[in-house]
């Protein structure tokens, strides 16, 4: 059994939001893309972050590898958003060639950036995690 692991996060509190593809391309398409998979893994937020959104960068992009997303994620936050706390959540995207009938996997990952409230920058990565805005 899969237990789900809750954050309560205040909305207003959000800074930015960036998507990473491993390994996949969607090309001019990204940003949509992730807008929709914010869509369909956490509602809430991405209900939260359409009344906010033009206060609220959100950015797609293309890595080779997990590691290389943190690093990027990791980067973002030291460059751009200095004052904020990461919460990374993991993802995988189902992808079936019309041509050929097969499919396969992406994997996705949503990074958040939120005002720091605490000293530490803390960084929580799961499939099991929801956030809850509040």
């Amino acid at each position: 059994m899969n237990m789900r692991k809750t954050i309560e996060v205040r909305t207003n509190d959000l800074v930015a939001i960036c998507i990473g593809f491993v390994g996949f391309s969607p090309e001019h398409e990204g940003l949509q893309l992730a807008l929709d998979l914010l869509n369909r893994w956490n509602p809430l937020l991405f209900d939260a972050l359409s009344k906010i959104a033009p206060d609220i960068d959100v950015k797609a992009i293309n890595v080779n590898s997990i590691s290389e997303a943190v690093d990027v994620f990791k980067e973002q936050e030291n460059v751009y958003y200095s004052n904020s706390d990461i919460i990374v959540q993991s993802g995988r995207l189902q992808i079936r060639k019309r041509s050929s009938g097969t499919d396969s996997y992406v994997d996705i990952l949503l990074c958040t950036y939120w005002r720091r409230k605490s000293e530490k920058m803390t960084i929580i990565a799961g499939e099991d995690l929801t956030l809850v805005p509040v």
